[in-house]
Order: C-alpha cells, then structure tokens, then sequence
C-alpha cells in the first residue's frame, strides 16, 4: 500500500526470492490458489476487479497477503503497469515472518486497514 512501507533490510537478510515481471503482466488472476504474497521492491501494479482497478500499488507497498491469511482464493486479478520487481513471501514463510516479527504483524495489520478504510471510501 501506498504509505505504508516495510524495512527491507528485512527480507534483504532473510534471502526472499525476488522476480522482474514485464509491463503489463499477469501476476495472478482472480480465482487463482493464493500461494504467495508479494512486496513491490519497483514498478507499479494494478490490482484488478471484474475490469476495475480498485488500487495500485508502488514501491513498497504489499498486495497478495489476504489469500495467505485466510486460505480463499484470490480475490482480485494483479497485472504490472511497467517493467516491476516483485519480492514473493510463500505461506510457510510468511508464518514465519507473523511469529518472529511483531513488526511486520503490524506492519501487513495496518496495509489491510488502510485498503479497507480507501475501499470504504469509494462506496
């Protein structure tokens, strides 16, 4: 989310894979098993509902967290704006991250509020 960033010497240290997508690609599209969540480290992508754009996220900003959290399947479709790379936390890993680091607990707690209160906003 947008204003809200992570320290990244985080997951610099940790080794999290990272991955250079093109502009306009598809990260994953709604439906799809939500495997991983995904930190902006450059680029933008647009978060994708029945041919809306309901956010963008930037540089630092997360999006992908909610499948990890409750299981369901992805809920929006995300395709880049431009040439972007992506850091992928995977479930056990990001189990991981809420058990040994309250920061980031925090940090993906206030990313969720912040996207639900914009959300709210439009309706």
């Amino acid at each position: 989310m947008s204003g809200n960033s992570f320290d990244y010497s985080l997951f610099d240290n940790i080794g999290f894979p990272t991955r250079n997508y093109a502009a306009d690609e598809w990260i994953f599209m709604a439906e799809d098993a939500g495997e991983r969540m995904f930190i902006v480290r450059s680029g933008e992508v647009r978060i994708i509902n029945n041919g809306s754009v309901i956010e963008v996220v930037r540089q630092h900003g997360v999006f992908g967290e909610m499948s990890l959290i409750d299981g369901a399947p992805r809920a929006a479709s995300a395709k880049t704006t431009s040439p972007t790379e992506l850091i992928a936390i995977d479930r056990p890993s990001f189990l991981r991250l809420v058990q040994g680091n309250p920061e980031f607990s925090l940090q993906i707690m206030r990313s969720m509020a912040l996207r639900i209160r914009q959300l709210t906003e439009t309706i």
